[in-house]
């Protein structure tokens, strides 16, 4: 019932492009949240990871078509992992959406670290358990990042507006996953290139 009162309060508000919306402070609020919210995701380095993940396990001194299965395997545990994430809303019901992105982001920057630090120490093959480290660190990082802020980034972006301008706004909000993604996809391989 509360839900269809709340459908008809919305049909006789007049919402239309973007400048009146930011007029509103209830509107501009979680518009700007969810733009965040989807920066925040792609700040963890995910589009890099994936995308330069067969330079990432070569620098480790992996070759052949290792790099290849090991790419093929992070894809299929993503793919869990997001399912585990999208399935169980009573997980993110009772421990709440910004805790569990919360710590999902954590986790991702300390894989990623601990996964830098492997490469200058172990570049080309210095150690098997260096290696397996490394890549034991890609995988705990996509768990982390499919586990916890995957699916919810779109989620928690839907949930923060009202029914009447949700399409709008969402797809406003996934403006922010462009933007961060151009930005570090486009300098990723200048940073490969000067820092290594």
């Amino acid at each position: 019932m509360q839900i269809h009162k709340q459908i008809e309060l919305e049909k006789h508000q007049k919402v239309g492009n973007l400048i009146p919306l930011i007029m509103y402070p209830t509107y501009r609020k979680p518009l700007f949240y969810g733009f965040f919210f989807q920066v925040l995701a792609q700040t963890t380095g995910v589009l890099v990871i994936n995308n330069y993940q067969v330079l990432l396990y070569t620098n480790l001194g992996l070759s052949g078509s290792t790099p290849l299965v090991l790419y093929a395997c992070f894809n299929t545990w993503a793919s869990s992992c997001n399912w585990v994430n999208s399935n169980y809303s009573m997980i993110l019901d009772r421990f709440g959406r910004i805790r569990i992105t919360a710590i999902g982001v954590i986790r991702c920057a300390v894989c990623v670290a601990i996964k830098a630090a492997m490469v200058p120490k172990y570049v080309n093959g210095g150690s098997k358990a260096g290696n397996a480290i490394g890549v034991l660190f890609i995988y705990l990082f996509v768990t982390f990042y499919g586990g916890c802020i995957e699916t919810l980034m779109y989620e928690y972006c839907s949930e923060i507006f009202p029914i009447l301008i949700r399409a709008q706004r969402v797809g406003f909000s996934v403006r922010g996953l462009f933007v961060a993604a151009l930005l570090f996809t486009d300098v990723a391989p200048t940073a490969f290139n000067t820092i290594g």
